[in-house]
């Protein structure tokens, strides 16, 4: 299994909050989604709860999962191995939540193990198309595949 270095600067703090999915790999439930939101909340236990929510056509998708924190040999922060009820195995030990890059309140670049799932979140619902191009732009940079990545939209949310 191959891991993504994640984003040395990560602070769990300030990426609670909801974000926008904008952009990414096709993706199980979401494939041919829109308005897929994802809401980070703080556990007692200092996991974070995980609510994705978005639409299908005319059907409301989602899921809450649990993110647990790993251990440092995986980076100094901003990994993380994502469970939900239904489960999803990942065949990988490691993390399967990986911020590539972050910038606070703005955006986020998220991979996972052996560049499978590639999620591009936005403070912003409507960043402008130079923006979202130059977001899609950077994840390849870090090593996404240019021809799996598709925009997500946010219209009519």
């Amino acid at each position: 299994c191959f891991y993504p270095i994640p984003d040395p600067s990560f602070k769990l703090d300030t990426y609670l909050g909801k974000w926008y999915q904008v952009a990414g790999y096709s993706f199980r439930e979401t494939a041919g989604g829109e308005c897929i939101t994802a809401q980070y909340s703080l556990n007692p236990n200092g996991t974070v709860r995980v609510n994705n929510g978005g639409r299908a056509g005319e059907t409301t998708i989602g899921a809450i999962g649990t993110a647990t924190p790993v251990g440092k040999e995986y980076g100094k922060g901003g990994a993380f191995v994502v469970e939900f009820p239904q489960g999803f195995p990942s065949g990988c030990p490691g993390p399967n939540y990986i911020v590539q890059e972050y910038k606070k309140g703005d955006y986020s670049i998220v991979q996972t193990q052996n560049w499978d799932t590639l999620f591009i979140l936005s403070r912003e619902q409507f960043p402008s198309e130079e923006k979202l191009a130059k977001l899609i732009d950077r994840a390849v940079k870090l090593g996404s595949n240019a021809t799996e990545i598709i925009p997500f939209s946010q219209e009519g949310c």
